[in-house]
């Protein structure tokens, strides 16, 4: 589940802020109400399977939709599916139980036990894979750079390991800032492998899942393996229609767990009561991480940990291929939620939470966030038109043209950064995503703009951007550009092209490119990032960079 700079700045803080105002009391009939949240489900649709938990006991169970279109098979309360990112609690319940065992500790060295991994010099931690502050690249855009998605190839934990071992750099240093990558999961399962002496599937069956009755769950380890009662991945084609899409990679730990909803609950509730491994460990799991700067963020050990309407959420959800799915607990009001969908069109928070409001019980007021906004103002076309341009993300190079629409500063949306809009507050000031963030454009000493700063309104980190100059490259100098770059990182050779007055990036894979769209200097924006060109003091193109969504500054030299 990827997260952009700014769609998290429109949606870390905004948890739940599309439920309705306030529930006056437990649903009269909560399962009409759940069942109105998934009357778009039908015999000619995917569809998804939701259970509810009350007090430890399951009060829901419903299916809708279809687990398989083709052979006409529907959607039921005992359908396997893919559970995508909700696995990664398993697998850092796993690494705990091992913590338990007393084999090992989550702040020792993950090379103690993966020396494969290069020396970066700061040493990553094994709980630093396990609340995404590790600094590693997201193994699955290295291998986008191949022209091979994880969609398209049978990739295993081992080919992480190999993707992880290339890696010269981290994003950051170890623990200063959060950064979701998968690669921190599938070299977490090897590591209980090799921790255990048996393999990760393995030892999860053996520990967490027949002790907890989990009887309908396993892991994707070999998609080629028949699973009963699995079902299909979907997609809309775009003409009232839908295509298979399943998953066909055989990594898991950071994915992968093939389950059903009553296991879910079944895990839900052993977790909350004690029974995975130890309280004080399940306290680790639900105790926000703290970056090395002093900074909170909500999640902890394969777990994100929010408020959802003002009430306590521990949660997870997860998309892979066409699967979606969430896992909610809502300890205070020992409301338990699972849901699992085969439709890549759908919201899985949406209906999780549809379903969590039909048995949250009493007054849930809306989460707020933090002082009120203050109030938008009308400025003129002249006074917008001023701070329209092109601005750059400060640690990544990643681009955002802000123009005029309605009144109000409008990003229309890029590789990274999503769409949204700034509603003016004076000249210079705006709130974002209805006031869970703010900003102000910055001038420099003659009142030109320099760039832009934002920050959620509830307190965090500032995200700065600079105000670059856009460009426009002659046929000439996009002659410059073309050639061959190699990466050992990425294990793989870019060709750039020129034809006519664009470029096109060719990737490994024959038949696969991406166009290059230039935005500033140097610096064009492709289908999985900017790519920005390095010179040396003569001027001569020697590099590129690829900063992609999960993963920074990848250098390809020139041949």
């Amino acid at each position: 589940m990827r997260r952009s700079v700014l769609r998290s700045l429109g949606a870390a803080w905004m948890i739940g802020s599309a439920a309705p105002p306030a529930l006056g009391a437990q649903a009269a009939d909560p399962g009409a109400a759940v069942d109105r949240a998934f009357a778009w489900a039908s015999d000619s649709s995917p569809g998804c399977a939701v259970a509810v938990a009350k007090d430890g006991l399951t009060v829901l169970a419903r299916a809708y939709g279809m687990a398989s279109l083709e052979h006409d098979v529907p959607f039921a309360v005992e359908t396997v599916s893919d559970a995508a990112s909700v696995s990664k609690q398993f697998t850092a319940a796993a690494v705990l139980l091992l913590v338990q065992d007393g084999k090992l500790s989550l702040d020792e060295p993950v090379r103690r036990h993966l020396p494969e991994l290069p020396d970066y010099g700061s040493p990553v931690t094994i709980r630093q894979l396990l609340n995404h502050t590790s600094g590693l690249r997201e193994w699955s855009d290295l291998a986008l750079f191949t022209g091979w998605t994880r969609e398209t190839a049978a990739y295993s934990n081992h080919d992480v390991l190999g993707i992880a071992s290339r890696q010269r750099a981290l994003n950051f240093a170890p623990g200063s800032e959060f950064s979701y990558s998968n690669t921190n999961f599938e070299l977490a399962a090897i590591l209980v492998g090799r921790v255990s002496g048996i393999p990760f599937a393995e030892f999860t069956r053996r520990r967490l899942f027949e002790p907890l009755g989990m009887s309908s769950t396993q892991w994707r380890d070999d998609h080629t393996r028949m699973v009963k009662r699995l079902a299909s991945g979907y997609q809309p084609d775009g003409r009232g229609r839908f295509r298979r899409r399943d998953s066909v990679e055989n990594t898991h730990g950071g994915g992968g767990l093939l389950t059903t909803v009553g296991d879910l609950l079944k895990w839900n509730e052993a977790l909350a009561a004690g029974r995975v491994v130890s309280p004080e460990l399940v306290r680790q799991m639900e105790t926000p991480l703290r970056l090395s700067n002093g900074r909170e963020v909500p999640y902890g050990l394969g777990l994100w940990l929010r408020r959802y309407r003002g009430v306590r959420e521990v949660e997870h959800g997860g998309k892979m291929a066409g699967y979606r799915a969430f896992v909610a607990r809502y300890p205070e009001q020992r409301v338990s939620v699972a849901l699992l969908c085969n439709d890549v069109s759908v919201d899985p928070v949406a209906l999780g939470h549809a379903a969590a409001d039909a048995f949250l019980p009493g007054q849930l007021p809306p989460p707020g966030p933090g002082s009120p906004p203050p109030p938008t103002v009308a400025l003129a076309p002249v006074q917008l038109a001023a701070k329209a341009g092109l601005y750059r993300h400060a640690p990544t190079g990643m681009p955002l043209r802000i123009g005029v629409e309605g009144g109000a500063w409008r990003f229309p949306g890029s590789v990274e950064f999503g769409a949204g809009t700034l509603e003016p507050t004076s000249p210079t000031t705006f709130v974002f995503a209805g006031g869970y963030a703010r900003g102000e454009f910055l001038a420099g000493p003659g009142g030109e703009v320099q760039g832009m700063r934002v920050w959620p309104a509830t307190g965090g980190d500032t995200t700065r951007f600079e105000r670059v100059a856009e460009w426009t490259p002659t046929m000439a100098e996009l002659g410059e550009f073309a050639g061959r770059y190699t990466s050992g990182e990425a294990n793989g050779t870019f060709t750039v092209q020129q034809q006519g007055d664009r470029l096109l990036l060719m990737l490994g894979r024959p038949g696969r490119y991406t166009p290059l769209a230039p935005e500033y200097r140097d610096a064009f924006t492709s289908g999985f990032g900017v790519i920005t060109f390095q010179r040396d003091w003569q001027g001569r193109i020697t590099s590129l960079s690829v900063t992609g969504w999960l993963t920074r500054g990848v250098v390809f030299l020139r041949e």
